[in-house]
């Protein structure tokens, strides 16, 4: 049997955890820690009915006790992969991989620990994916491109070839980043922009053309 750490389950989580079964990674009989303070009565209900072995966790103090490093960061916000990044680093765990087998990923790419690759993901030749980062339905990443840490890529969101892509940043449905564009850390591109130069960090693009703007 074997034990998963489940940070911020969200709406998000939900989806994951099916891709988790559906990659085989998971078992009902196996056990979930969720850790997320404000889970709503909802999705407790939801994964209360999904899984057998469930414990809704509030304290870092008692994930410490938890005899796993297998984890996974199921959240859509680029603010709590954040935080729960620096907690997987400072506890040592391990992030998993989770790719779904209706997914392309090219034997060529490399993938980190902790990335998420939703359905019908295509993941051209010669690209690497940093930590933690999620690949949501129908988002693409072109051939060598290099996408950082702790991104989110919507569903329908598409990275073209040669793109550099930084650390924690957001990529709305169906946002299309033009081919050799350096996007840096903390920034968003809003849904259906069209990003056509590149992107400085903490800053928000949105459009087509993409209009940038500095946020902070």
């Amino acid at each position: 049997m074997n034990k998963f750490i489940i940070f911020y389950g969200g709406s998000a989580s939900i989806e994951v955890i099916n891709y988790m079964f559906d990659a085989k990674i998971c078992k009902y009989e196996d056990e979930f820690y969720f850790f997320d303070k404000q889970m709503s009565e909802k999705n407790k209900m939801f994964f209360k009915k999904k899984l057998k072995n469930i414990l809704f966790v509030n304290e870092l103090s008692k994930i410490k006790k938890i005899k796993t490093k297998n984890c996974i960061i199921t959240s859509g916000n680029n603010n709590l992969r954040k935080k729960a990044c620096e907690i997987i680093k400072k506890l040592k765990l391990k992030p998993i991989k989770v790719i779904h087998p209706t997914s392309y990923v090219s034997k060529d790419c490399k993938i980190s620990d902790g990335v998420i690759i939703a359905p019908f993901v295509s993941v051209a030749p010669c690209s690497v994916i940093g930590k933690n980062t999620f690949l949501n339905s129908y988002s693409s990443l072109g051939h060598h491109s290099k996408i950082g840490e702790g991104n989110i890529l919507c569903p329908y969101s598409t990275i073209n070839g040669n793109s550099i892509v930084g650390n924690f940043n957001y990529f709305g449905s169906g946002s299309i980043i033009n081919s050799n564009i350096i996007v840096k850390n903390n920034s968003k591109i809003s849904s259906n922009s069209v990003l056509r130069s590149n992107m400085d960090s903490n800053s928000l693009a949105h459009g087509n053309p993409a209009k940038i703007t500095k946020l902070y």
